[in-house]
């Protein structure tokens, strides 16, 4: 689940990193790469909020690759997230872990360390980005599902980061995501592909808050420290 959250993050931010050792910091990025993610990053940024769909493609080394779609809402640093099983939603300041199938829901406050860490929200990336964390390549010209985009890979500065690169794709056209691919260095991959995109979309306080009411039979464990 944090591999998910942390692609969710990178997709409301910002393909080629150089197959030597010449990129080692953010100084180093490819001026244009730079300005089509600073375009890119003011873009998302702008919008209020979003709504999204989403295919998530996990290969793992030696299995067969697992398949999952999903959708998030996401204003500020308050998300509504399904996929699967999984039921999460966080208003800043809780967050609500619903294990659908078993009846459970967890609550936990919100760790704001944590959630920086692992980059949770998109704005909370975009601070990564600024702050020099990672390296983009010069941009590459592609095809994905017969359509043109722009790669941009995204090196982190951290040689002990767990992922060693990030392929972002971007419409060549408009400048939308397109998918994300996280590299993993134990040979695992994480791909995200944006199916269906709304912004600015209208969000009340309900969509931001668990009500057991609405489940029927929930169990709740409240799992807050004071």
């Amino acid at each position: 689940m944090k591999k998910l959250l942390l692609l969710l993050a990178m997709t409301f931010s910002v393909a080629a990193i150089a197959q030597n050792n010449q990129f080692a910091t953010a100084e180093d990025s490819d001026p244009a790469a730079a300005k089509i993610l600073e375009a890119m990053k003011d873009q998302y940024l702008g919008y209020n909020s979003v709504e999204a769909g989403f295919t998530l493609t996990i290969e793992m080394p030696e299995e067969d690759a697992e398949i999952q779609k999903g959708t998030i809402q996401q204003q500020g640093d308050r998300y509504n997230l399904t996929m699967n099983d999984q039921h999460i939603i966080s208003d800043g300041k809780l967050l609500w872990y619903h294990q659908i199938s078993s009846k459970l829901v967890q609550i936990n406050n919100v760790d704001p360390d944590e959630v920086s860490e692992e980059m949770f929200a998109p704005q909370n990336f975009l601070k990564f980005y600024e702050d020099g964390k990672f390296v983009a390549a010069p941009v590459t010209v592609a095809k994905e599902d017969g359509k043109a985009v722009r790669w941009i890979e995204l090196k982190p500065v951290d040689s002990d980061s767990e992922y060693f690169k990030f392929r972002i794709a971007l419409d060549i056209k408009k400048n939308d995501l397109q998918s994300i691919k996280a590299f993993s260095r134990d040979g695992s991959r994480f791909t995200l592909k944006i199916d269906k995109l709304v912004p600015n979309k209208k969000f009340t306080d309900k969509n931001f808050t668990f009500d057991a009411s609405d489940y029927p039979g929930v169990d709740v464990e409240d799992l807050r420290i004071d």
